[in-house]
């Protein structure tokens, strides 16, 4: 477990606090990997992300998934959420992932362009069966 404190934007000290889950989803080699990193003030949960660690058959290393991002209305456009995908985007890197992959639903234009900001490319679409 490791703890870094940050001072950014508005918020006076911010704590990320991020642990590793093992086997959060079953695959058959066994090393699946997923990291929540949080963001709190004053002790209450302010935001949080998910790293995903994917192994295939074409690399040595994994790819990372982010797939989830929150961030409390109260604290939106003060910096948190960039704060939690840079920090996502460098744990992605000491994992050894060889691409980051972020997923945004079509018309979600502010975050494309957020995403865009932060160093993502747009590179394709996204199929999917709802069960």
């Amino acid at each position: 477990e490791a703890i870094e404190t940050y001072d950014h934007s508005d918020i006076k000290s911010i704590t990320i606090n991020y642990f590793v889950n093992m086997q959060v989803e079953e695959h058959i080699d066994g090393r699946a990997k997923a990291f929540r990193l949080f963001v709190k003030e004053d002790g209450k949960e302010i935001g949080h992300i998910r790293l995903y660690l994917i192994y295939n058959d074409f690399h040595e290393g994994p790819y990372g998934l982010f797939e989830y991002i929150f961030v409390d209305p109260d604290y939106r456009g003060k910096g948190v959420g960039t704060l939690l995908v840079r920090r996502l985007i460098a744990l992605a890197k000491e994992q050894g992932c060889y691409k980051l992959i972020a997923q945004a639903r079509r018309g979600r234009n502010g975050i494309h362009g957020w995403y865009e900001a932060l160093g993502f490319t747009n590179h394709g679409l996204n199929f999917r069966i709802d069960f």
